[in-house]
């Protein structure tokens, strides 16, 4: 499909392994949703052309599991940035301040 944007906020959203197909997605909105594990991110690198991405309001934001301890190191957007490296922008902010 030619899907460029797509904007899924507070949907229960966990899963994200059926993104994949998405390859012409740019824009992609997944604020407040359930995604509970960092690892779920990786299913995005593979929308190649992905560069604006929202997950603020999802528990990876403060933790990368459901079953991890919060960790006051724990930085979501350089997760984020090292699991998709071509993204330009997370949570509108540039991923080169994170």
């Amino acid at each position: 499909t030619s899907a460029e944007e797509l904007y899924i906020a507070y949907n229960n959203i966990s899963d994200l392994s059926q993104l994949t197909w998405l390859d012409h997605l740019e824009v992609l909105d997944l604020e407040g949703n359930n995604i509970e594990d960092i690892n779920q991110m990786q299913y995005l690198r593979l929308c190649c052309k992905l560069s604006h991405l929202t997950v603020e309001g999802n528990l990876i934001c403060l933790k990368p599991s459901a079953e991890s301890a919060e960790d006051p190191d724990y930085n979501y957007r350089a997760e984020v940035k090292k699991l998709i490296p071509h993204l330009k922008y997370l949570d509108r902010i540039p991923t080169s301040q994170t």
